[in-house]
């Protein structure tokens, strides 16, 4: 079973396609969202990160995010999950216009489509 800090590590490490792989495995699992349980052991940035794409994955699925997600508060510095949004300013301002709200509450930023698949 893949784990969200998985996902959330993968994304800090700007790993695209881990992410995807990840995020794709955890789907064809049909979580139960609220069950997931929370992430011991990790720093800070990561369990920001993985409540905030739990938060997402749920929304996109219609379902109830796993509660210790809204005892997770925002990360004391921005986290851009896209690495051109640290150098290129117009990319930065796109981000974080569209950051999805699951994201941007936490500030964390990454495109409206990040994490979907087609």
């Amino acid at each position: 079973m893949v784990r969200i800090e998985d996902i959330a590590r993968a994304a800090l490490a700007y790993e695209a396609l881990a992410v995807r792989d990840l995020i794709q495995d955890l789907l064809r699992d049909s979580p139960d969202w609220a069950s997931i349980p929370r992430p011991v052991g990790v720093d800070e940035d990561t369990l920001v990160v993985a409540a905030a794409l739990l938060e997402l994955l749920a929304l996109r699925c219609g379902a109830e995010p796993a509660t210790w997600t809204r005892e997770t508060g925002p990360a004391r510095e921005p986290i851009h999950l896209v690495r051109a949004a640290a150098t290129m300013p117009r990319t930065r301002a796109r981000v974080e216009a569209e950051s999805p709200e699951p994201l941007r509450k936490r500030n964390v930023f990454a495109p409206a489509e990040y994490a979907t698949f087609v």
